[in-house]
């Protein structure tokens, strides 16, 4: 992202590193970006546009096909509250794009070969340039285009072929002329060496398929659905719609059994037929005084009630994506370049889905960033050896994961952290979408001071300022004869004149080796150079402890550390 590429790059990289991807998304985004910008707004903003025409396609020829612009109005409404579509109206994906091709494709045919008025030139040119455009969204639109295809050849068994006849497949000479680096790239993605199957292909699985496709349209509501197809059969215009979705479904599930796909995404073709034949429906029951508004009332209904519902997410994409953006944002303030960032990914969850986020969102941190999954090598031990690998011999450490995908050996992770001398700091994060725990090394034979008998603190990576706070990490060693809730641990800002400027007090953990973390405003602190002392005294009495340190002196007051407090615009 962030920079436009050259054609010829672009091309280079999707017949190289990605040839299941059709050319046409990639150069309209390209394209779309050095319009608009490329802010992630912007760039989503794309597959919204494209949803937008593709509804006003929908309406347009639901009353082009039915004569009644309730059928237009209903299948319109039905489609854009559809949680599925409105789960890719803001995908920067190529989906959109292919649902609104075919809507134009099927708008544009009904046009030139049934309209009223005899078609012009530019109907045919229109005709040729959006089926070419269509076949190079995505390897399953030439479906949608064969399918088409078929009811146009269908023709000539009732009738010679006409002039209009002719003319749609001057037309499509000219998509077909459109679809060579289509045909080029299809070879390639269809080879042995890129045909991986995602699961085994069998009956289950194409039921399932099927099941999906209408409990992601319908909301769950696929018993109103079933009534509204029923109905529609009742209607002698639905009938051009029902043959042509039948068979495009029997072909893509054809696709789903070759190429062992489970993602329903590529079914999303689908779509607009279900709408228009939904519309249909709607409108037979308006015809027998059931109010479309009712209907459309409760299709929304459970739309909203949907709303954040992970497995109907999992229907939908099948790996839906985690919330990297947000525990980018929670982490930002947090994380030095020193630092490691673990994200520990469900037993069902893809890696590389993971790492191209987090890359993005997180790559100019300067941390190292790391991905542990069990999925590829399911077992305690891989795992283990995975975490340990991750965080190296990194200071601190940031570990992320998903709660709603199950892990098998997520409670081994923090195990295996304090094998290696890390331990929980702080929580960042803990919410049904995301958990984010801080880490930090406690060294035993690193550097640190020791206070009274049995309590030995160390500083857990540099101090540092960001966003007005300081942050401080301190590492701490116990013994079990320290009395518990006895003591309280103070950080102080000294300035030049070794005066206190700031401050923080808390309670000292309790006994065994643990992680903790200080923040202190700097917001009025003038610029300058100040150093952190730490002391540990009885709460109840004042009195601190001595510190011994390395070489020998004691004191009741350890500067551990000094910070530099750059302009600061409230001192």
């Amino acid at each position: 992202f962030h920079i436009s590429r050259s054609v010829g790059d672009i091309w280079q990289r999707i017949s190289t590193e990605d040839v299941w991807q059709a050319p046409l998304y990639a150069y309209s985004l390209s394209a779309w970006g050095s319009v608009v910008g490329w802010t992630e707004f912007a760039t989503r903003a794309l597959s919204l546009l494209a949803g937008l025409v593709a509804l006003a396609g929908v309406f347009r020829l639901g009353w082009a096909l039915s004569k009644r612009p309730l059928v237009g109005w209903g299948a319109a409404a039905l489609l854009g509250t559809s949680v599925w579509f409105i789960y890719f109206l803001h995908e920067m994906r190529v989906y959109m794009l292919l649902v609104m091709f075919t809507v134009l494709l099927l708008l544009f045919y009904r046009r030139v070969m049934y309209g009223q008025r005899e078609p012009k030139l530019w109907h045919f040119i229109a005709l040729g340039l959006i089926t070419g455009l269509l076949i190079n969204t995505h390897y399953f639109a030439a479906l949608v285009v064969g399918v088409v295809g078929l009811w146009h050849l269908a023709q000539l068994i009732r009738k010679r072929p006409t002039r209009r006849w002719w003319g749609i497949i001057g037309a499509w000479v000219l998509s077909g002329l459109m679809a060579i680096p289509w045909l080029i790239n299809v070879g390639q993605a269809v080879a042995p060496t890129n045909k991986q199957a995602r699961v085994t292909a069998d009956l289950n699985l194409l039921l399932h398929i099927t099941g999906d496709t209408f409990t992601a349209f319908s909301n769950a509501g696929v018993a109103l659905l079933i009534v509204l197809l029923a109905l529609s059969l009742l209607s002698r215009r639905a009938r051009w719609v029902w043959f042509l979705g039948v068979v495009l479904l029997l072909l893509n599930l054809a696709g789903y059994y070759i190429f062992g796909l489970i993602e329903l995404r590529y079914n999303i073709a689908l779509l607009p037929f279900l709408a228009l034949l939904a519309g249909f429906g709607l409108d037979e029951l308006a015809q027998r005084r059931i109010p479309p508004i009712l209907i459309i009332g409760i299709w929304l209904v459970s739309a909203l009630s949907l709303d954040g519902n992970f497995q109907m997410d999992r229907i939908i994409q099948h790996w839906p994506g985690q919330p990297i953006r947000e525990m980018a944002q929670a982490i930002e303030p947090l994380v030095a370049p020193e630092d490691v960032i673990v994200d520990v990914v469900g037993d069902e969850d893809r890696t590389t889905l993971a790492a191209h986020s987090m890359v993005y969102y997180m790559g100019d941190f300067g941390a190292r960033i790391e991905v542990v999954e069990n999925n590829l090598q399911p077992n305690v031990q891989n795992f283990a050896a995975r975490m340990r690998k991750a965080a190296g011999d990194a200071p601190r450490l940031w570990l992320m994961r998903d709660p709603r995908w199950i892990n098998s050996v997520w409670d081994l992770s923090e195990y295996t952290l304090n094998q290696q001398n890390l331990y929980r700091c702080t929580t960042v994060a803990d919410t049904a979408k995301l958990t984010i725990w801080g880490f930090g090394r406690v060294d035993p034979k690193g550097q640190g001071w020791q206070y009274g008998d049995g309590i030995h603190l160390s500083m857990l990576g540099k101090p540092r300022i960001k966003e007005g706070l300081l942050q401080v990490w301190l590492g701490y060693q116990i013994d079990v004869s320290v009395p518990a809730n006895t003591y309280s641990v103070g950080l102080y800002v000294f300035d030049t004149s070794n005066q206190v400027r700031a401050q923080y007090d808390g309670g000292l953990p309790a006994a065994g080796t643990s992680c903790q973390t200080m923040d202190i405003a700097t917001t009025n602190l003038p610029a300058g150079v100040y150093q952190l002392g730490a002391t540990i005294y009885n709460w109840q009495s004042g009195e601190r402890l001595k510190v011994q340190t390395p070489d020998g002196t004691q004191s009741d007051m350890q500067m551990i550390g000094t910070v530099t407090v750059t302009f600061n615009p409230h001192p």
